[in-house]
């Protein structure tokens, strides 16, 4: 009798262990789908963060682009004044010409 119930034990343990089993491998696989799921996420945000920094660095580019545009135009006119300046001073005709265009 003690052999039947040693067996019956075991083979309640066996059952129950292989439903644990699968239980357990349910879980693992519920899991590893989420993990999956997660890295997905992951990539996606990584590859936008990716075109954030390059617009980012573009936009940087043109702002660089328009300061030193800005700069050699300002620079061009400062000269430009100087020489209308100077011409206008050095040169009567000229002094008149400029008079005129500016009233």
């Amino acid at each position: 009798m003690d052999d039947r119930n040693t067996e019956r034990k075991r083979e309640i343990i066996r059952r129950h262990g292989s439903e644990n089993e699968k239980a357990m491998q349910k879980e693992i696989e519920s899991l590893r789908s989420q993990v999956n799921a997660a890295i997905t996420e992951v990539g996606k945000i990584g590859r936008q963060l990716g075109m954030a920094q390059a617009r980012g660095d573009e936009w940087k580019r043109r702002a660089e682009e328009m300061w030193m545009w800005m700069h050699k135009t300002w620079v061009e006119n400062l000269e430009f004044s100087k020489v209308s300046d100077d011409y206008r001073n050095h040169n009567p005709e000229a002094a008149k010409w400029f008079e005129e265009k500016d009233a």
